[in-house]
């Protein structure tokens, strides 16, 4: 991409020639830059009413919206309007002009970088001026281009004339242009520290561009002479041949050979003398383009430049100082996006800690996205973080390997805090939830359980047991105790559960909260055949259990 694009500027090289800039300079004007002064007024009336001006937004969508919005509820003239958007979109085109580096502008940015007072005296408001009354056109066709509704589909243009005949015509046209610019040759020159205003000495280089192509023009047309001679005496050795072979073998037939196969042998000279000389044409495209370089060269010599040229440049500075560019960086997508602030912001928590069997690349080398983007796009990996829900974040981790990285995913709790399970007993007996799982489509036993919401374990115990056991202070025998920590699914899920073990007097079920189905309560040899028998399958569940039962036989 940097070889054949011109590099964008670095933003802070043009932070204050944005759109809300331009936008400020050119409403506050003193003088109406505009030849229609009540239009002029009018519409900056609007434009400094809108509240995307007064926020100085440097989106001009949000400009465009609001626009269209303030035209349908007031339901006035909607003159005013449009020429609100015309000046809009043309300050839009001025920011634009400033991102790419090394363009000769018609005005001196210094006027709206040190927020000059723009009138008469400043080149930026004759230029405006210019280019507004161009782009407005006394209002033409205003009605089909301007405040039209934006989509993202593909549509034709509103037909203004005969379709065929502008097509025509914008082909032609561009025939032409592509034509002429190939007769003079582009030389890169070595960057200079300065960029030259577009008016200075602008005609002298006008004059000297077309004498270029001019000249360009000649040695095209002497080439030309010198081959159609070529195929005068290719005719005439073809007939010098066909009087010494004789009318004896084959007439006619034999001398049409002869004919085609010097023909074949100069365009394949003319050909190789074009590929080690650029000058040079082959013989087919020299006859082909006589009658389009006569009609050129009249065109050129008696053409007039009818290009935007600024008086009012001259007395201040020529030139603007010469700008490196920055870049080009590959258009990340949104999950690559989100990941990339997360991996910023957690790169070293233990969400990813350094593992050798899967080290994950460093997302923040140019390489890595180039990789993980080129991925995504031949064979449809994504990346990054792909879903978020306000309990559970889908990872897709790029992963080191030999060439290149490959994408393994993960799930993570978007509260980032562990959960908890609790192993509640009454009377010795341990009390388990039937719920209804979505994941799996069916019915579990298991202990209570549920998200950390809070950096305080012992707080989101309590709070689950008050949700689905309906559990009050009143009701512990003893606090919530901490037994331990579990990763009941560690190929997928990040999730590490706090193990809690409490001792109540009373529960009230909470049937129906959470896909609840029922309570009830278990011996721990009960427990232990459930499992056996599989009607206890849930991984948190028997984890906890076999963690509770290795701590009380620690304890005993």
């Amino acid at each position: 991409m940097h070889s054949i694009y011109l590099p964008p500027r670095d933003t802070a090289e043009y932070s204050n020639l944005q759109l809300n800039n331009y936008l400020y300079s050119t409403v506050n004007a003193l003088e109406s830059i505009s030849e229609n002064s009540l239009l002029w007024h009018n519409a900056i009336d609007i434009i400094k009413n809108l509240s995307t001006y007064e926020k100085k937004s440097n989106d001009r969508s949000d400009y465009l919206r609001e626009l269209k919005k303030r035209n349908i509820e007031n339901n006035n003239d909607v003159a005013p309007y449009q020429y609100a958007e015309a000046i809009i979109n043309l300050c839009y085109n001025y920011a634009c002009e400033s991102s790419i580096c090394n363009i000769s502008k018609h005005y001196s940015v210094k006027e709206i970088i040190e927020n000059h007072i723009i009138d008469e005296k400043t080149s930026y408001f004759w230029d405006f001026r210019s280019r507004l009354s161009e782009y407005w056109q006394d209002g033409k066709n205003a009605g089909i281009r301007f405040l039209t509704e934006e989509t993202n589909e593909f549509c034709e243009f509103p037909q203004i004339g005969s379709k065929r005949q502008i097509i025509n015509d914008i082909c032609k046209n561009m025939t032409t242009a592509v034509r002429i610019a190939e007769y003079t040759k582009r030389i890169d020159k070595l960057p200079t520290n300065k960029v030259g205003r577009y008016e200075y000495d602008a005609k002298r280089t006008q004059l000297k561009h077309k004498n270029n192509i001019v000249k360009s023009l000649c040695i095209k047309f002497i080439t030309i002479v010198l081959f159609l001679c070529i195929a005068c005496f290719v005719e005439l050795l073809t007939d010098n041949l066909q009087n010494v072979i004789g009318d004896k073998i084959g007439g006619g037939i034999i001398a049409a050979i002869i004919t085609l196969s010097l023909l074949f042998l100069t365009e394949i000279l003319t050909s190789a003398l074009q590929n080690k000389y650029s000058g040079f044409m082959t013989l087919s495209d020299a006859l082909e383009g006589f009658v389009y370089f006569c009609k050129d060269m009249w065109m050129i010599v008696n053409s007039k430049s009818e290009l935007h040229f600024n008086e009012s440049t001259i007395g201040i500075s020529d030139s603007e100082l010469f700008q490196e560019g920055t870049p080009i960086l590959y258009v990340k997508t949104k999950a690559i996006k989100e990941y990339l602030s997360l991996y910023k912001k957690e790169k070293n928590s233990k969400l990813f800690y350094l593992l050798n069997e899967y080290p994950i690349c460093d997302v923040e080398k140019p390489d890595t996205i180039k990789e993980m983007l080129r991925n995504e796009e031949l064979y449809s990996r994504n990346y990054g973080i792909v879903y978020k829900s306000p309990y559970n974040t889908l990872i897709v981790d790029p992963i080191k390997k030999e060439g290149g990285c490959y994408s393994y995913e993960r799930i993570m709790p978007t509260t980032k805090q562990d959960g908890v399970v609790i192993i509640v007993r009454q009377n010795n007996k341990l009390v388990l939830l039937n719920q209804s799982r979505h994941a799996l489509r069916k019915k579990q036993y298991c202990f209570a359980r549920g998200y950390s919401e809070t950096s305080h374990p012992i707080e989101d115990v309590k709070r689950e047991l008050k949700e689905e056991l309906r559990i009050e202070n009143k009701d512990y025998i003893s606090e919530p105790k901490y037994i331990g920590q579990i990763a009941p699914d560690s190929g997928l899920s990040t999730t590490e559960a706090k193990v809690y073990l409490v001792d109540i007097s009373h529960f009230s079920p909470n049937i129906s909260h959470e896909g609840i189905n029922d309570v009830i309560k278990i011996s721990e040899d009960e427990f232990k055949e459930w499992v056996t028998n599989n009607r206890i399958d849930d991984g948190f569940t028997i984890a906890a259990f076999l963690l509770y039962k290795a701590k009380m036989e620690a304890i005993c």
